[in-house]
């Protein structure tokens, strides 16, 4: 198990239910120390920012989409771990969201998976292994 603390930051406004999640996160670490937490990131001084839409709280009451964006470095291991973390946290919570709303307007599960996607990977082992040794 991966023991390294992701140190984010949010940047937006200041969404309780966000702030909350995030903050029980498993290894994740909220920091307001940083003026410029876009800046700290791109220094290493954070590993994830969590950019909340000035719109979040209306679009969401509106049943809307209300965005979050994460900013992270694809080149640091510790900033892509951050990206899972918060990301695994907000899906958790969209998945959430999704219940209610369906639940609220009376709406089955399937009416908002119109579509379910499957995969069956149909190479061998002796296939697979010979791929990733080159042969």
């Amino acid at each position: 198990m991966d023991e390294t603390v992701s140190k984010i930051a949010l940047l937006g406004p200041d969404i309780p239910a966000i702030r909350d999640l995030l903050a029980e996160t498993e290894q994740v670490v909220i920091t307001d120390e940083f003026d410029y937490p876009e800046q700290a990131l791109e220094d290493g001084d954070l590993h994830a920012v969590v950019k909340i839409a000035d719109t979040f709280n209306e679009n969401l009451e509106a049943e809307g989409s209300a965005e979050i964006t994460i900013l992270y470095d694809q080149i640091e291991p510790k900033s892509r771990k951050a990206l899972d973390r918060v990301s695994d946290a907000l899906t958790e919570l969209n998945k959430t969201l999704l219940e209610s709303r369906l639940s609220e307007n009376e709406l089955p599960e399937g009416f908002a998976k119109p579509l379910k996607l499957g995969r069956d990977n149909i190479a061998t082992a002796e296939k697979t292994t010979g791929t990733l040794l080159g042969t």
